[in-house]
């Protein structure tokens, strides 16, 4: 059903370990703040990986902050072309 949602969106911000084992096999701290491309997904969108939010409390904000501006940054540019 996922998948399904996903088809019509351009940009996607995924947040957290989970989803970011299932679609790409890696840890989120090795793709967080990166362009990433997924077979599943499409080559055709923006996706950009992010640490989950509920681990602001208890870690720096400076990855989850660093990752929004670079999808912010991506999502200006790829609306440019």
């Amino acid at each position: 059903m996922l998948l399904e949602e996903m088809k019509p969106v351009k940009y996607i911000l995924f947040a957290g370990a989970e989803v970011t084992q299932v679609f790409f096999n890696k840890k989120v701290s090795d793709l967080y703040g990166l362009k990433v491309e997924s077979d599943i997904i499409g080559k055709d969108k923006l996706v950009v990986v992010a640490p989950s939010i509920t681990t602001i409390n208890s870690a720096p904000i400076g990855e989850f902050r660093d990752a929004i501006r670079f999808f912010a940054n991506e999502r200006r540019n790829h609306d440019a072309r």
